[in-house]
């Protein structure tokens, strides 16, 4: 006999809610998946490689090893990692930054997926930061890939997508700031503060392949065309689980990880091959009673004699 509910009693109707939502996104994900087997076997990859994606499900992974590509798999991964780097995250304190990082090396035109190098974009992510010798600083993301319709010529947009704590937002636009040149010109830099710091985890590390769209366009993303998802399955295949996860300050399973501040040594002054000028160097003491080299005042002024007559003439 089933029990009366309560006035008042909502956990019946929670229940119900989470499980339509459980049935929703396992929909989407199997719909997701389904076209990532569809789009593999159009290509001239050996079967063997992606036959397991097919038995993949929300209870397990049907291959020896879980690739990249996997749409349950990365449900799952987000599901994990989310949680334990919202955690870090709120351990570092604030403020919290949400950063997208691109390059214009980085873009490849449609056909060129696999020429995208995951260990420079994670480079210049370690350079950026280790410059402000902050060692409190954490920073969580992914690199990600995007498509860009262009009316010339189709290509995908690279970019870090991420997460930075304990540091300003000067201070992570001067890390990432890169001066205008001709060579860098479509470089893209993007920062926003984050009011919801559970959202924001969960948008970086979000692995969807979409269309890249512009701050002022719809919040529901576009897929793809048929040839662009093709070749984005066949480059994910290629990658590691986890491979494209940016982790700075924590260590793999997003533990914070305590650093010491570096020691910044004075550099030495340069040695000459004349040493009786080294008195006269700047900042000796010969310069002490004179001021600054740089300021006239300090200077005695000198009268300037004229030349004797007749000695620019040229002589017949």
């Amino acid at each position: 006999m089933k029990r009366p509910r309560k006035p008042g009693d909502m956990t019946a109707v929670v229940k119900s809610a989470e499980k339509t939502s459980k049935t929703a996104k396992s929909s989407k994900t199997e719909r997701a998946q389904a076209d990532i087997v569809a789009r593999l076997r159009r290509t001239d990859l050996p079967r063997a490689k992606y036959k397991g994606l097919a038995k993949c499900g929300v209870q397990g992974c049907g291959m020896k090893r879980c690739r990249d590509v996997c749409a349950y798999g990365s449900e799952r991964r987000l599901e994990r990692q989310a949680a334990a780097a919202r955690k870090l995250l709120k351990k570092v304190g604030g403020p919290h930054f949400e950063v997208h990082v691109g390059r214009q090396t980085w873009q490849r035109p449609v056909g060129d997926l696999d020429k995208v190098s995951l260990a420079a974009a994670k480079q210049v992510e370690r350079n950026a930061l280790d410059k402000l010798h902050m060692p409190g600083i954490a920073a969580v993301g992914m690199v990600k890939t995007a498509y860009m319709p262009d009316g010339k010529e189709n290509r995908w947009h690279v970019e870090i997508h991420q997460v930075i704590a304990g540091a300003s937002r000067e201070e992570i636009f001067t890390a990432f700031a890169t001066r205008p040149t001709k060579n860098n010109g479509e470089n893209y830099f993007r920062i926003d503060e984050i009011k919801d710091l559970k959202p924001a985890v969960r948008r970086v590390l979000n692995q969807v392949v979409i269309v890249q769209q512009r701050p002022d366009d719809g919040d529901e993303p576009a897929w793809p065309k048929t040839k662009a998802r093709r070749e984005y399955y066949r480059w994910a295949l290629s990658l590691r689980n986890g491979e494209r996860v940016i982790r700075y300050g924590c260590d793999q399973h997003f533990n914070r990880i305590k650093k010491v501040g570096r020691t910044i040594k004075p550099k030495p002054p340069r040695k000459h091959n004349a040493p009786w000028l080294e008195k006269y160097q700047f900042g000796s003491e010969y310069w002490e009673h004179r001021g600054d080299p740089g300021d006239l005042q300090g200077l005695e002024k000198r009268e300037v004699v004229p030349p004797p007559s007749g000695y620019y003439e040229i002589d017949d």
